[in-house]
């Protein structure tokens, strides 16, 4: 019989857990499926690449990276705070608790850090496949269930994860609204934030032309050019469009992107980001021939939607598929040499902005294997010999070692299960690790399991703290919430743990707009409303700065001048 606080009854209940048992991957025709068993004795794609260039800070991260540090190390599953042992590749110190929560806001843009380059949508034929989200939730850190309980609760949340990878507002209109008679959009008498950086201009203006910003400045300063569309900003305030790194395309809604009426995907759209403010989303593991499809009939004007970047790959270590995708696999990464075959395989498929690795994988009910850090390194610098940013899952602390070790950009997750030792901020930040916190992720799933208050409390107590050490080691923080797995689309409350943690109003606005676009490289100007730069730009009803839930709050979200959501009134 079931024990306070255990989960099983509720999840009983999804029917995402009744699709569970087995349930193969579709066949695919185009071979990928064959693909995603990689293995060593496999033809290897060239790694020379002619024309391009590895950027300086993968240079200075993979000098970082000495060979001579201590790695895990294959042996004994030491258990991790979720109660689980940590399997085999490598071990680690429960010490080495390497989570972090990146936090920089405003403060971490002027440093750098590793940056994507050449990062642009293109058109073309990528790997079909799932990208599993396969993390342990800090349900351990509730002593009041019994040591089964714990792990049962941690594993059901880890196959709700990865059965969200497969699929799992108001009145619509398709396509963006496009400014009539003219293609200048002008806002007037709003208070405006240029940048995280800089003070708001009172009573201020901003006029978009053909998609970029040509004017902003105090109302009666700028020119309004004849013809122009004008929205009344009286009481509004503006900034810079918003970007989620961490969403997914995996609900049922938005399949076959290919054929969905265009006005139920831009109503999906809304609910989910437009009404938001989103303007640019990193798709961190879903369907990517369904994720490619939907990004070109948003490119095209078809669909009201962000830009996507999409991180595919979904590499595990050897015997690391998640157990609930068994006797499917995802592709396997067995030594060095393959890995870098594999990354380029992967890219030379085209459409893929950036690599995503399981460093830590759920590979049975009793154990996760962790990435060997050699392999990951070699994955990393194939990804940054093309260009390309490396996100991780770690799933435990040794996970989460071997992604900073191996050179990885972008931990996708925090864990609260547990406190993590005091020289973990600045080690991140010395490698130029950003984090993903996704605060609001860990009361939604608790809560939805059932566990007890105190439990909760203490989850969001560590993460809280692991976000405040990492914003004043000076370490970059990006806004993402795991919006598509998290059904809750509201971002309100990841705003509200945030400042609890420590994050002004302007870190908040950076970690949204200047951060993001300055680790994923993004076009010149962009999040920040300055001449010259793309008009994005979201239109609040109240004054962020004075109440970080108005960041929620939007009338326009507004993207290369182009109204893709407007509250109805």
């Amino acid at each position: 019989m079931p024990s306070a606080g255990d989960p099983a009854p509720a999840l009983s209940q999804c029917p995402l857990l009744r699709l569970a048992a087995g349930r193969p991957w579709p066949d695919r025709a185009d071979g990928w499926g064959a693909h995603h068993h990689a293995r060593a004795d496999r033809a290897a794609h060239p790694r020379a690449h002619p024309g391009t260039r590895e950027h300086p800070h993968h240079v200075a991260g993979r000098a970082r990276a000495r060979p001579g540090r201590r790695r895990p190390q294959p042996g004994a599953a030491p258990r991790d705070g979720l109660g689980l042992a940590r399997g085999h590749g490598s071990g680690g110190d429960a010490s080495h608790s390497t989570h972090p929560h990146g936090a920089s806001g405003a403060r971490g843009d002027h440093r750098g850090g590793r940056t994507l380059q050449g990062a642009r949508l293109r058109q073309g034929r990528a790997p079909p496949g799932p990208s599993v989200l396969a993390g342990p939730l800090a349900t351990a850190v509730a002593g009041e269930a019994s040591v089964t309980h714990t792990r049962r609760a941690a594993l059901q949340r880890i196959i709700a994860f990865g059965l969200a990878a497969v699929g799992c507002g108001g009145p619509a209109t398709s396509g963006s609204r496009a400014p009539e008679g003219s293609d200048v959009l002008g806002i007037l008498g709003a208070r405006i934030y240029p940048s995280p950086s800089e003070p708001p201009i009172a009573n201020g203006a901003v006029i978009a032309t053909d998609g970029l910003i040509t004017s902003v400045g105090p109302r009666d300063g700028v020119r309004v050019p004849a013809g122009a569309t004008v929205l009344d900003g009286a009481g509004l305030s503006v900034t810079a469009g918003f970007w989620n790194t961490h969403v997914h395309f995996t609900e049922a809604k938005w399949r076959p992107a290919e054929s969905v009426p265009a006005a139920e995907l831009t109503a999906a759209l809304r609910a989910i980001l437009t009404r938001w403010g989103v303007v640019r989303v990193v798709d961190t593991g879903s369907l990517p021939p369904n994720t490619l499809a939907l990004r070109r009939r948003i490119e095209s004007g078809e669909v009201a939607g962000p830009q996507i970047m999409l991180a595919s790959g979904s590499f595990v270590p050897v015997n690391g598929s998640p157990f609930y995708l068994l006797p499917s696999r995802l592709p396997e990464l067995t030594s060095p040499e393959q890995a870098e075959r594999a990354v380029d395989w992967i890219l030379d498929l085209g459409g893929i902005d950036a690599i995503k690795l399981f460093t830590g994988s759920v590979a049975s009910r009793q154990s996760i294997v962790v990435m060997p850090v050699e392999i990951v390194r070699a994955a990393v610098g194939a990804a940054h010999r093309r260009g390309k940013l490396v996100f991780s899952h770690p799933s435990n602390n040794a996970g989460a070692l071997a992604a900073l070790e191996g050179g990885v950009d972008v931990l996708a997750h925090t864990f609260p299960s547990g406190e993590w030792e005091r020289e973990l901020p600045r080690r991140m930040r010395e490698a130029n690790m950003a984090l993903i916190p996704t605060l609001k992720l860990w009361p939604w799933e608790l809560g939805r399991l059932g566990v007890p208050a105190s439990a909760l409390e203490r989850a969001q107590a560590n993460a809280h703290a692991q976000v405040r050490a990492f914003m004043e080691a000076g370490g970059q923080l990006l806004f993402g919430t795991d919006v598509g797995y998290m059904t809750d689309y509201d971002p309100t409350d990841e705003y509200v743990f945030l400042e609890r943690a420590g994050l002004s109003f302007p870190d908040v606005l950076s970690a949204l707009t200047t951060a993001p676009v300055r680790r994923l490289a993004a076009e010149a100007g962009a999040g920040r409303i300055a001449v010259g730069s793309p008009a994005d730009l979201v239109a609040l009803e109240r004054d962020p700065a004075t109440d970080i839930r108005a960041l929620a709050d939007v009338r326009y979200t507004i993207r290369r001048g182009r109204i893709i959501y407007e509250r109805a009134r």
